[in-house]
């Protein structure tokens, strides 16, 4: 059975949070948020690696790498659809399963983590999404170009040379993403690498007894959006700046409509900073002066852990800008009343766990960054839990091809006996098809032959009966020649010649049907005046059937 249960992590300096998801209908319900803080945090995807960490720390023993000290566990929590609040934890007891693994394994650390962080939700299966840490993240928004009329491989040129340009070699297709947007832009997210929290899921592995499927890993601020999109209705010249909040920087992210419009350089203060309120309204000064820009009509604020005090401050600074904190739709999230005031905090981790569920899907797959090893590695553990089914089909189905093989065997050679008879015969009739189509051949032939034969002889039997009819007529015509005679396109003849008498003009256009005299003109001919006619036949006889033979 599918999984209604989905679980976001999100990483911020060493503050690791995690939000519980469970789809019930066409709603989401919040089931459990925790908080853990690591003592020696992981680098981010900008600092050290964690196998340069592990060099400089090998002598620490898990307790005083992570500064266990009790276990805080809600009495709701036994139940997978209770809510659970965990704050400040620093790190739940090593489990007895860990016990007797040697202290100096370089990755004990990210597995007794993922162990138990996971293990007290399920040890069966785990649906999970990642957040690449705030700031990792490149965005670039190209707009020099109308990339929709482009073609993929114009696109991707152009991409890899803004690639090199930043990360100075070219990137791997799992560390950056791009969509070409309505207007013809095109926004390109990238990272220089993986997120540290999939190495430590990818470290965790070896001692999860259940399957782990990540469905996605998003950059903070593209998941802050997706979520922004899901819960918000933005029309498409409202420009909305998002204000998140972390422990050591704060990140400003615009809007307009719903496409990303621009995103401000990282600030390198966090919530412990004195000024950090200060310094962010002087940046959103900033891009306003500078006309990046072009309005401000709504400011949000994300993993709002200042509370009261910085919704204030920027209402008090833009008195005609509306200021709040970020606030999810009731009619698609339910948020129990005991979680009602910690949610605030955790809107990164709630923003990744809602793109695993699947639901408002197109506003996340834009900015996803899931490596596509671990996409493949996915593919192979969905196929397990039915592996030896396949096996028992693969086996089963010789058998049963075989019995009705054999069932249908006899009507199988008697239809081969007729497809070799009606060889045969086909054989013997080729001659036979051959010939007539020789003679079909043929036939056509002298039957185009015959039709224009025919049409030229119905066109001579016509002209022989005019010049016959014209000829037998003149005998009583007396000084009366013709010199030219020719047809019309439209049937018509036209007779011109040369009459020694007027009044035998008329008389020799009565041969015809039909005819017009269209002209009469005096002319010498040596010395002797005659008359010369152009005269126009419609009709030569009444019935046309004595042209025919």
């Amino acid at each position: 059975m599918a999984n209604n249960s989905y679980i976001g992590l999100a990483l911020d300096a060493d503050d690791l949070r995690l939000a519980q998801l469970q789809v019930k209908g066409s709603k989401i319900h919040l089931s459990a948020l925790k908080r853990i803080t690591i003592a020696e945090p992981k680098k981010d995807e900008k600092g050290k690696s964690y196998e340069e960490i592990q060099e400089q720390e090998t002598e620490l023993d898990v307790d005083d790498l992570f500064g266990i000290d009790n276990v805080i566990e809600a009495e709701q929590g036994k139940n997978n659809n209770s809510v659970t609040v965990l704050d400040d934890l620093d790190l739940l007891t090593t489990p007895d399963s860990l016990n007797g693994i040697d202290e100096d394994t370089d990755d004990i650390a990210d597995e007794n983590l993922i162990y138990t962080l996971l293990g007290g939700i399920s040890t069966k299966r785990i649906d999970l999404a990642l957040n690449i840490s705030t700031g990792a993240a490149l965005f670039q928004i190209l707009r020099d170009a109308d990339f929709s009329l482009l073609k993929k491989k114009q696109v991707r040129e152009i991409i890899d040379e803004k690639l090199e340009v930043v990360y100075g070699e070219e990137n791997t297709t799992s560390q950056y993403t791009y969509n070409v947007r309505s207007d013809g832009s095109l926004l390109l997210t990238s990272v220089e690498k993986n997120s540290s929290l999939l190495e430590m899921i990818d470290q965790g592995l070896t001692l999860f007894p259940g399957k782990i499927f990540i469905h996605e890993i998003l950059p903070s601020e593209a998941a802050l959006l997706g979520l922004m999109c899901a819960n918000y209705s933005l029309e498409d010249d409202e420009v909305t700046g998002i204000i998140s909040f972390g422990i050591k920087t704060t990140r400003l992210i615009f809007l307009k409509g719903d496409q990303i419009w621009a995103v401000a350089p990282i600030i390198t203060e966090g919530i412990h900073s004195q000024t950090v309120l200060k310094t962010v309204f002087s940046k959103i000064l900033l891009q306003l002066d500078s006309g990046e820009l072009p309005s401000l009509d709504r400011i949000i604020i994300a993993n709002n852990s200042l509370g009261k005090k910085s919704v204030q401050y920027f209402q008090e600074n833009f008195q005609v800008i509306p200021v709040e904190e970020f606030a999810f739709n009731p009619e698609k999230f339910v948020v129990d009343e005991e979680l009602a005031d910690e949610v605030k905090l955790y809107t990164t981790a709630i923003a990744v766990a809602w793109s695993a569920t699947g639901q408002d899907a197109d506003f996340f797959k834009a900015y996803s960054l899931l490596p596509s090893y671990i996409q493949e590695r996915q593919k192979v553990f969905k196929l397990e839990w039915h592996g030896v089914l396949l096996l028992l089909l693969i086996a089963v189905i010789p058998v049963l091809f075989n019995y009705y093989y054999q069932i249908n065997k006899n009507q199988i050679d008697q239809l081969n006996t007729d497809i070799t008879r009606t060889e045969g015969l086909i054989k013997q009739i080729h001659t036979t098809v051959v010939g007539t189509q020789y003679l079909n051949k043929k036939y056509n032939q002298v039957s185009n032959q015959l039709k224009i034969i025919k049409g030229a002889s119905i066109d001579a039997y016509k002209w022989g009966t005019i010049l016959n009819m014209i000829n037998n007529g003149t005998d009583s015509v007396r000084g009366c020649w013709i010199t030219a005679m020719r047809s019309t396109n439209g049937g018509k003849i036209i007779i011109e010649g040369f009459s020694l008498y007027r009044n035998q003009i008329p008389k020799f256009a009565s041969l015809f049907h039909a005819a017009t005299l269209q002209q009469v003109s005096i002319q010498k001919i040596r010395n002797l005046e005659v008359n010369r006619f152009t005269l126009l036949v419609d009709q030569v006889v009444n019935d046309k059937k004595s042209y025919s033979p």
